[in-house]
Order: C-alpha cells, then sequence, then structure tokens
C-alpha cells in the first residue's frame, strides 16, 4: 500500500484495510521510500505468499511485479497472483484490465475476483532487465514524464492541465527536427525492420498509451498483452504535427494513425540506439537517459486478478 498514492486518503485506505482483513488471510505493508514495493514483493515471493495485491499508482504496480519477477526463469505459476487496486493518478493498467477506477470499489472487486478464482495470464516486456505491464517512451514522451515530476516536486498537483503543460514546455525544449535515434525491431516471425533518424518512439505492451482524466490516450490501437510488442515512432514534431496529434489523442484515434507515424506491431524485440543519450520513461516512471536499449516481448509472464469476461 503505497501512503502517497494521489487519489487516496487516509480514511480511504483504512477502509480499504478493514474491508480485505474482513474477507481475507492478509498481512499490510506501507511502502516507506521508491523500489520499497520491490523488495515487499520480492519478500512475499520468498515467504510463499499465494496473492499480492497493490494499492497504489501504475509506478508502485510495476515495482511490485518486478519483485515478484526477480528471480530469472520463474514462470507465472511459480510466483504470487497480483492484484491491483488503483490508487494512483492515471490507473493505465487497471484500466487495461477493465478494473474499477475507484479505490474502494476496486478492492471490493478484487476480493470476488480472489474468491472467484477469475484470473487471467498476461504478457509482459521488458527493457534491459526491467519489466514493464505498459510501455515505454523515448525522448518527448519521457520528457513530458520529467516535466511533470519537477512541477509535482515543486508543489503543483498532477492533473490533466499539468500534463498538458508539460507537453508544451517540453515540446519548445526539444530537437524536433533532428532525430537520434535508430531503431531495429524483429517481429514473431523473424522478420527484420529498421528505422533510423526517429525523434519519439513509444513501446506499447497493450493499450491505451495512458490516461488524461476518463480519456483513455492512444498510441497503437493495436498493442495487446497476448501478443507482441508495439512501436510507434515520428521522425519528427512540427506545430503542424503536434496539433493533429492533440486533436487525435482527443478524439479516441490512436497517434498510429497519423500519417506522419510509423506503427510497427506485434514484434518479439526492439533495440533503440541513440547518437546522444535520450530520456526514457518505462510505465511512467522516469529512468536515466540512454544511448541504447533493447525491449523484449514475454508472453504469459504474470497472473492478474480481472474480470471473469476481461479477454
Amino acid at each position: 500500500m503505497n501512503p502517497k498514492a494521489t487519489s487516496t486518503n487516509k480514511h480511504v485506505r483504512k477502509n480499504i484495510t478493514t474491508a480485505l482483513e474482513g474477507a481475507l488471510d492478509v498481512k499490510v505493508k506501507q511502502t516507506k521510500a521508491r523500489n520499497h514495493a520491490q523488495s515487499l514483493a520480492q519478500q512475499a515471493v520468498h515467504d510463499g505468499y499465494d496473492v499480492v495485491a497493490v494499492l497504489g499508482g501504475d509506478g508502485t504496480v510495476n515495482e511490485v511485479i518486478n519483485g515478484l519477477l526477480s528471480q530469472p526463469n520463474r514462470s507465472a505459476y511459480e510466483v504470487p497472483i497480483l492484484g491491483i487496486i488503483p490508487g494512483g493518478h492515471a490507473n493505465v493498467l487497471a484500466h487495461a484490465l477493465a478494473l474499477p477506477s475507484d479505490s474502494k470499489k476496486a478492492a471490493k472487486a478484487f476480493i470476488d475476483h480472489m474468491q472467484s478464482q477469475s484470473i487471467r495470464t498476461i504478457g509482459l516486456g521488458k527493457a534491459g532487465d526491467r519489466w514493464f505491464a505498459l510501455h515505454a517512451g523515448l525522448g518527448i514522451d519521457a520528457e513530458v514524464v520529467a516535466a511533470v515530476e519537477d512541477m509535482r516536486k515543486r508543489g503543483f498537483p498532477t492533473t490533466p492541465g499539468s500534463y498538458m503543460a508539460g507537453l508544451v514546455k517540453s515540446w519548445i525544449a526539444t530537437d524536433r527536427w533532428n532525430g537520434p535515434m535508430t531503431m531495429t525491431g524483429v517481429s514473431h516471425d523473424d522478420q527484420h525492420v529498421s528505422i533510423d533518424k526517429l525523434v519519439f518512439a513509444i513501446v506499447q505492451n497493450t493499450t491505451p498509451w495512458t490516461m488524461l482524466g476518463e480519456i483513455a490516450l492512444q498510441a497503437s490501437t493495436q498493442a495487446r498483452f497476448e501478443q507482441g510488442l508495439d512501436v510507434v515512432s515520428l521522425e519528427s514534431l512540427s506545430a503542424q504535427t503536434m496539433m493533429r496529434i492533440a486533436g487525435t489523442l482527443l478524439t479516441g484515434r490512436g497517434i498510429g494513425d497519423l500519417p506522419e507515424s510509423t506503427v510497427l506491431t506485434n514484434l518479439a524485440t526492439v533495440t533503440m540506439t541513440s547518437d546522444r543519450p535520450v530520456p526514457l520513461q518505462i510505465d511512467g516512471d522516469l529512468i536515466k537517459p540512454v544511448t541504447s536499449i533493447t525491449f523484449a516481448s514475454v508472453p504469459d509472464a504474470i497472473r492478474v486478478f480481472t474480470p471473469v469476461d476481461n479477454p
């Protein structure tokens, strides 16, 4: 349980804890710092727990996934099943799994899914040695995350408006024309692809790309947990392109629908190299800039509690 989760408060967390303790044999742990959720999940695997549930945002969920799968070559059936009770700002993974966005409703749904054993096995992505459930972004996507994080540290709330402000700030500051990145990919049927001079790339494991309040924003609309990785990339970020991106996002279509975009689907591996360090975000958390990184699709990586009719 992340006590700093942005869409919960002390009262809500107490009610959720009471509900869980009334229905399940549960031990509640609160995170104390960055990466603490990962170490708690690792300990849960070591101690033989059946289930690890997480109340927090996508970043906390990502830490838990990395803790559960920290030992190499563990199958999904050798680690605890994951339960998700969204408590962050965007809660993209909960949306992708058709879970309630309200924390209290999601806690009740988790209890119901656990008691009925409503379980789905999903594929994940790996960025180097780090797991991700949603996406990784290089270039302006990660720069927006950095800008929003900077505003949050200065006391501004995380809102749709702060993301739009971060987007404008990052677009003004970025090199919009001289793309430093080259992408090479291999599909599951061993087809090789390569694109260079990229300024922007999103590597997706599922859809949506992110959430703006209740609006699901799309990059590739074809990304699915059950297939390989999708990549949406751009070779320039002109003002005209940015205006089209904004219009596309707000109409429910994807960035990949734009004529400027290149979309590759169902890739087994993706390698990005860059002439200079480029910022990187993974599941919404900023990572140090990279000049080279390889992403891989890992099918049937983890089990999660979801609605029984969730595909």
